[in-house]
């Protein structure tokens, strides 16, 4: 039913003719088998709305990536549990990278 990420605008007619008959967001959703929140958004404007001004707001800035890059240093800094947390978290990934390296050796 679903065309890669998109709706078949076939099923978009659908929604809205399950809808005009009065049919709930959540019954549309399971009888065409989509998710709830696609339902939402291709019937409700103002949903469609809040969605992509959220998505506007949520891109990465220059400033946006400085801030963060600031809150993490001082987070860092001063938060022992949050250090030990972001060390173990650098380990695991620093194992995956080299037990991957060694597979692609192995490999060749």
């Amino acid at each position: 039913m679903v065309n890669g990420s998109r709706l078949d605008k076939k099923i978009i007619q659908k929604m809205r003719q399950l809808r005009k008959r009065g049919y709930s967001y959540k019954y549309i959703a399971s009888s065409l088998k989509v998710n709830y929140c696609t339902v939402l958004y291709h019937l409700n404007e103002k949903h469609r709305e809040r969605v992509k001004k959220f998505g506007r707001l949520r891109k990465y800035t220059p400033e946006r990536k400085e801030y963060f890059r600031e809150y993490m240093n001082t987070r860092y800094k001063k938060d022992p549990k949050f250090r030990e947390k972001i060390k173990k978290r650098s380990r695991s990934y620093k194992r995956k990278q080299i037990s991957m390296k060694r597979r692609k050796n192995e490999n060749n």
